[in-house]
């Protein structure tokens, strides 16, 4: 560092070391913070404190001194910093010829695992849902388990109160939905209906490759772990009389990515909950984001969804679980 020293006639430069405080100016006090986790030295998040609104960069051990920019006029200072996310700040007096001490501390709480849930028959979710432009009561209730396509799964009951928007397709107002009991995914969609005067059968099978990108696998869930899915789904629609198996027949495929990015307290109609935040983008790692959800171990499943390309979104408004 090269300083600029002026005086008494001469105009010169003088080499200073960057560790070199600058000497301290007459009248002036210091300030010196130093940055705890959980009792242990801990350089805040970018290494920066903010002092008065102004910003300035700690050691690697969290430690900042003024007597590095001369020391500071006497007056109040408030010193913020942030450590994983939370803020912390302090206002200390400095005096002129004297040092006051900040100390800025964290106590990390462990994140929380949640393991899947072993859901019971006569489990029962009621959602608030925005779907396709309007609302709904969309209510969940468990009503069997059963083996399907190498899976063995839960079998919910789901009903649309009012008539779901897909009424005008001429599907009736409830369906099955089975979930594979090893990952929570759904496996199939069922629904009947009738339209022009034609009964038939709407079916959705999904398959999955799974591939994580943090962590070893998607349960236990945990803040930090992530993974990409490929699905595929196949949309079948059966006219049953007369009979025409296979009237429509499409597939799709889509790959997102998932990360567990934060645990947050949500409140809900259905009350207040302590939540893992996923947030599901398109395509593999950080695309576009496609939605997020938070997903309660006290309520086994997600208490609130958006879905930010449809701006459908949910949230639990009464549940009960089976004893």
């Amino acid at each position: 560092m090269v300083a600029l020293v002026v005086g008494a006639g001469v105009t010169g430069y003088v080499n200073r070391s960057p560790e070199m405080p600058l000497p301290p100016a007459p009248d002036k006090g210091n300030l010196d913070v130093q940055c705890y986790s959980d009792g242990v030295e801990t350089a805040p998040d970018n290494r920066t404190i903010q002092i008065n609104n102004i910003t300035y960069r700690t050691d690697s051990s969290g430690h900042w001194n003024s007597e590095g920019i001369g020391g500071l006029s006497p007056g109040n200072y408030m010193v913020m910093a942030t450590y994983q996310g939370e803020s912390k700040t302090d206002t200390k007096k400095v005096y002129a010829n004297q040092t006051s001490y900040v100390q800025l501390s964290w106590e990390i709480t462990t994140l929380p695992s949640y393991s899947i849930p072993t859901w019971k028959v006569g489990n029962t979710w009621t959602l608030k849902a925005f779907i396709n432009g309007s609302w709904y009561n969309v209510t969940y209730v468990l009503v069997g388990e059963q083996e399907l396509l190498a899976h063995n799964c839960y079998v919910l009951k789901v009903t649309f109160e009012p008539d779901s928007s897909y009424a005008s397709l001429g599907l009736h107002n409830d369906m099955k939905m089975w979930f594979d009991k090893a990952s929570l995914r759904i496996v199939k969609l069922n629904a009947t209906g009738e339209l022009y005067g034609f009964p038939f059968v709407y079916t959705m099978t999904y398959s999955y490759k799974i591939e994580m990108t943090s962590g070893n696998a998607a349960w236990p869930r945990e803040v930090g772990k992530s993974w990409t899915t490929i699905t595929n789904t196949t949309t079948k629609v059966d006219i049953t009389s007369p009979p025409i198996p296979g009237y429509l027949h499409y597939y799709n495929i889509t790959t997102t990515w998932t990360n567990i990015t934060a645990f947050e307290r949500v409140t809900v109609p259905a009350g207040e909950f302590e939540c893992l935040k996923m947030t599901v983008y398109n395509g593999t790692l950080a695309g576009n984001v496609l939605s997020t959800e938070w997903y309660s171990e006290q309520a086994e499943r997600a208490v609130k969804s958006i879905n930010y390309e449809t701006e459908d979104t949910s949230e639990l408004t009464y549940y009960v679980l089976a004893e």
